[in-house]
This record gives C-alpha cells, sequence and structure tokens, in this order.
C-alpha cells in the first residue's frame, strides 16, 4: 500500500476530500446564462411597476384595528 501524499484529517468526510482532490474538467461546468437584453420578449417598465406589491417593514405598526 503506498502512503497517503496528503494528511487527511478524522472528521472530514472521505467524499469531501475525493471532490477537493479531483481535477477540475471545464466541460463539466454550466453554461453562462445570456444577457438579460437578448429575452425573446422584453418587459415593458409599466408591467414591471403594476406588478409590484407594498410589503410592510418590521418598524411599521400593523394596521389591525386595536389601539394599543
Amino acid at each position: 500500500m503506498t502512503p497517503d501524499p496528503f494528511e487527511t484529517p478524522a472528521d472530514v468526510p472521505e467524499a469531501d476530500l475525493l471532490d477537493q482532490l479531483a481535477p477540475v474538467d471545464p466541460s463539466d461546468e454550466e453554461p453562462d446564462p445570456e444577457p438579460l437584453s437578448t429575452a425573446a420578449e422584453p418587459v415593458s417598465e409599466v408591467d414591471w411597476v403594476e406588478q409590484q406589491r407594498a410589503v410592510p417593514l418590521d418598524d411599521e405598526p400593523e394596521e389591525t384595528g386595536a389601539e394599543q
């Protein structure tokens, strides 16, 4: 049996060590996403604004009708 060239701590799983020691395969990576400007149909700014919803923040009191 050949000696291990890397000192491996006992608390690291073998699968993690093998993943770190494996050579990187560039063909295995996901391709870069296309820029947003190449969308088939651009979203109009008016539609985007209409879809926005007001979200209450934590520091704003909720309107429940009960006085504190």
